[in-house]
């Protein structure tokens, strides 16, 4: 193996692998290769992002095939700050289920088609340890968005903007950083929480400043569009125990007794079987959804062109590039 740091990887045949001489000589992996760099000829397959799809399509036509991979250790989510000081009424439950109902995620994924699945809870439906059972979808539902409002204490005002019980009006910020998906989930929340008697100002910065900005206890933040890559072992104490330090990933500032003690048994035990475990998750999962600390949105695909030329590599979830001993190239 070759190496250039952030250039490339050079991966060089072994004729004692164990399942047999490889039928490449060579693969390089380029570090950072993109659409672009698929387009000018430099790499026979590249990720691309929902929004380069056409256009990439336009210039390949049928020279390359589209393969969407599925990520379901991924996902997006609306994070809800229950400290907020800008914000107070996210600290209320019904506020934030109602923020999950005047969201239409499934008409966002309608316009990056099958680029995502919805998700609603933390756990992923393919861990061995989800149980979807019992989960509230959060269909679309602008009315009942405003009755749980209402039922909050909140009043309409002549603006078409709810009052929170201390008279201010229920304006507060989303942030985000760039990028195609995150911005399409920013500009439906701007229109559909209008509609619902919220209003959003939308914040797009750098992807360094939001992190920096969203840290658990930070009350100058109110919501903030961000994601999660899980690990395959469904352990949830890093990101929901009430009991974690500002360098934890609870960026929330969640905290749920009950969710507290699944978390702990499902790490901790006393019974560390896999059905004790699962249904410690369960539960956890069930509160999660129904605190609705997050508005759950989807997990997304990666999307690969794969140029004609490059022959049976197989692109699977959990399981990229493990048939690269059987790759060819056509000239």
């Amino acid at each position: 193996m070759e190496r250039t740091p952030a250039v490339d990887i050079t991966l060089v045949r072994n004729d004692r692998y164990y399942k047999g001489p490889p039928l490449l000589d060579r693969v390089v992996f380029h570090v950072g290769a993109d659409a672009a760099s698929f387009l000018r000829g430099e790499v026979t397959y590249a990720e691309v992002f929902p929004d380069e799809v056409a256009r990439v399509r336009g210039f390949v036509g049928k020279s390359a095939q589209l393969v969407q991979v599925p990520r379901p250790l991924v996902y997006t989510f609306i994070g809800w700050n229950e400290v907020s000081t800008r914000a107070p009424w996210l600290a209320d439950k019904r506020v934030r289920q109602a923020l999950s109902y005047g969201l239409d995620v499934e008409g966002l994924l309608q316009g990056f088609p099958g680029v995502g699945t919805r998700v609603y809870a933390h756990t992923p439906s393919s861990s061995w340890a989800y149980d979807g059972a019992g989960l509230n979808a959060y269909k679309y539902d602008k009315t009942k968005a405003k009755q749980l409002l209402e039922e909050a204490g909140a009043t309409m005002g002549t603006d078409g903007i709810y009052r929170w019980r201390d008279g201010r009006a229920m304006r507060m910020r989303i942030e985000t950083n760039n990028g195609a998906v995150r911005r399409a989930v920013l500009g439906n929340a701007v229109d559909e929480y209008r509609l619902i008697g919220i209003a959003i100002d939308p914040v797009v910065e750098p992807f360094a400043t939001l992190i920096a900005r969203v840290k658990p206890g930070n009350k100058d933040v109110d919501g903030f569009i961000h994601g999660w890559q899980l690990t395959s072992d469904p352990d949830a104490y890093g990101f929901w125990h009430s009991g974690l330090s500002t360098d934890s990933y609870n960026l929330v500032s969640f905290a749920n007794a009950e969710v507290d003690r699944a978390v702990e048994a499902g790490r901790n035990g006393p019974d560390c079987s896999d059905a004790a475990r699962k249904s410690a998750y369960v539960t956890m999962n069930r509160v999660l959804n129904d605190e609705a600390a997050y508005a759950f949105l989807f997990s997304t695909d990666q999307l690969f062109f794969v140029s004609s030329r490059l022959q049976d590599a197989e692109f699977k979830p959990y399981a990229m590039w493990t048939n690269i001993e059987r790759w060819r190239l056509l000239p």
